[in-house]
C-alpha cells in the first residue's frame, strides 16, 4: 500500500542502447544520413546526380533505423522509474523492483555522459568501466537517474545528511543543469 503513494520518476529521457551493436548501428545510421544529404545536394551541382536515388533510399532507411533504435531504447529503458523513501531508493525496470537502503549507500555523485547528467547512489565506489560507460555498465548496487530539477529535489529530501553538502557542492562546481 505504501508504494502506491510513492512518487515515481522516470529514470531517463535520453537514448540508451542495450548493446554495443545497436549503439554502433545507430551512429552509423546518423553518419549515413549526413553522407546521403551531402550526396543528394551535390547531385544537383556535380556529376553525382546518378547517385541521388541511392542517397534518398539511404536517408529513408537510416531514418527508419534511427526511429527503430529510439523505440528499442524507449522499450528497454524508458519504462524504468525510481522512487525515494525514508529508508532508501526503489528502482523499477522491466517488471522487476530493486531496493537500496540508505544504510548501504557509500557513494553519491553526479556524472556527465555524452548525452546527459546523471545522479547516482551506490553501495560501492564506481570503477573505471562504470564511469566510462555510465549507466550501461554499472554493477549491481548502483541506482541512478537522469538529472532533472524535480527528481533532484525529491532525491535531496531523502538522501542522508552525510551526502547532502557534497552533492550540492558537486552540482555547483560541475554546473549541472
Amino acid at each position: 500500500m505504501e508504494q502506491e503513494k510513492l512518487k515515481r520518476y522516470q529514470v531517463t529521457q535520453s537514448l540508451r542502447f542495450p548493446s554495443g551493436i545497436v549503439k554502433g548501428l545507430y551512429y552509423a545510421g546518423a553518419a549515413l544520413i549526413a553522407v546521403g544529404v551531402i550526396v543528394l545536394v551535390l547531385g544537383f551541382f556535380t556529376p553525382l546526380s546518378a547517385l541521388r536515388g541511392a542517397a534518398i533510399i539511404a536517408i529513408v532507411l537510416s531514418v527508419i533505423w534511427m526511429i527503430a533504435a529510439s523505440f528499442i531504447s524507449e522499450n528497454t529503458f524508458g519504462a524504468a522509474n525510481i522512487s525515494f523513501t525514508e529508508s532508501g531508493m526503489i528502482f523499477r525496470s522491466e517488471g522487476e523492483e530493486y531496493k537500496l537502503s540508505w544504510d548501504k549507500v557509500r557513494f553519491c555523485g553526479l556524472i556527465k555522459t555524452r548525452r546527459a547528467w546523471w545522479c547516482y547512489a551506490s553501495d560501492h565506489e564506481l570503477g573505471d568501466k562504470e564511469k566510462r560507460e555510465f549507466p550501461e555498465f554499472v554493477e549491481k548496487g548502483v541506482f541512478y537517474f537522469n538529472y532533472a530539477d524535480n527528481t533532484w529535489e525529491e532525491f535531496m529530501k531523502f538522501v542522508p545528511e552525510r551526502f547532502r553538502d557534497g552533492l550540492e557542492r558537486e552540482k555547483g562546481e560541475k554546473a549541472v543543469k
